[in-house]
């Protein structure tokens, strides 16, 4: 109770703070408008796009190896939902994700928490091994910012790695909440053992973390940073990994906190970071709410198709 009190008192602040704090900084923020580029923005709805479809091949992948037979075309619609359901408070999205599949194909939430854990050690051990390699490029002997992020990097993928590697135990917990977490860890480190799946699923966040890169990148471009790639491939890594810390709806507030102190590291002011954080969930979000407004009515007419034909 009183974490979730917490919870719903961050996440109120959030809500409070960020819009103050985008007004402080409007100049920056209105660059999205001002240096509209239809070509950019083409760009940016293609990247998201492709950046859905692989998620949702992914996803695809290691569902059907835990045993839920959910179609391609029902977990790109799911995920969707998801992305959008999860700005609400209690991970709702993931919640309706979970109940979902469970009421449809009888998947387990047990089964559910290992597929949803391993969706992000995928993509994380891919953001940290590449965060690292790129301060490695740009670092010196006496950047101790740079060997800082390195130390940081390196322990975070050795973490990541190790969950698909050994067993862990938690017997600190309760013996029906062991037993099911132990269950799903069981179940990822399977599937990290099938060269097959994993080294497809393994690719396609590869795949989806160099969109991400890409996307962060047109962004600068629009917003006037002149950022080098290796730098925005850290911002890329570090927006990736700081959505394991999503005590708030969507990681909101969280992942803008890590983003503008890393700018900061990088010499920019830490509304750069913030400003292009909001920017890239806006771009995503708006994408995500056309699709969802067009499943939705594409749905409503063929309800209405089959309502008339039946009627005849």
């Amino acid at each position: 109770m009183l974490m979730r009190s917490f919870r719903t008192a961050l996440w109120i602040s959030v809500l409070v703070f960020l819009p103050y704090y985008v007004g402080l900084h409007s100049e920056l923020a209105f660059r999205l408008v001002d240096n509209f580029d239809s070509v950019i923005y083409g760009l940016l709805g293609v990247n998201v796009i492709v950046s859905w479809l692989l998620r949702s091949a992914r996803d695809s992948i290691i569902y059907r190896y835990l045993g839920c037979p959910v179609r391609y075309g029902d977990v790109f619609v799911l995920n969707n939902q998801q992305l959008i359901i999860n700005y609400l408070p209690m991970k709702l999205g993931t919640v309706h994700l979970a109940t979902y599949l469970r009421n449809e194909f009888n998947f387990s939430y047990t089964s559910f928490a290992g597929a949803f854990f391993l969706q992000h050690v995928l993509i994380s051990i891919v953001a940290a091994v590449s965060s690292f390699v790129a301060v490695a490029q740009f670092s010196g002997p006496d950047d101790r910012v740079s060997i800082l992020l390195l130390v940081l990097f390196a322990i975070l993928t050795a973490l990541l790695v190790s969950v698909l590697l050994f067993e862990v135990r938690m017997s600190w917990l309760p013996d029906s909440v062991n037993r099911r977490l132990m269950t799903a860890h069981t179940q990822i480190r399977e599937f990290s053992r099938s060269a097959r799946q994993f080294g497809s699923s393994l690719a396609i966040s590869v795949g989806m973390y160099l969109l991400l890169v890409l996307r962060i990148y047109l962004l600068c471009l629009i917003f006037q940073f002149d950022v080098s790639w290796g730098a925005v491939v850290v911002f890329a890594g570090v927006s990736q990994l700081s959505l394991f810390l999503a005590i708030t709806p969507g990681a909101l507030g969280v992942r803008e906190f890590f983003m503008g102190a890393l700018t900061s590291l990088f010499g920019f002011s830490a509304a750069t970071g913030v400003i292009l954080s909001l920017a890239e969930r806006l771009v995503v979000l708006a994408l995500s709410l056309v699709l969802f407004i067009f499943v939705a009515s594409a749905r409503q007419i063929r309800a209405v198709s089959i309502g008339h034909g039946s009627n005849k």
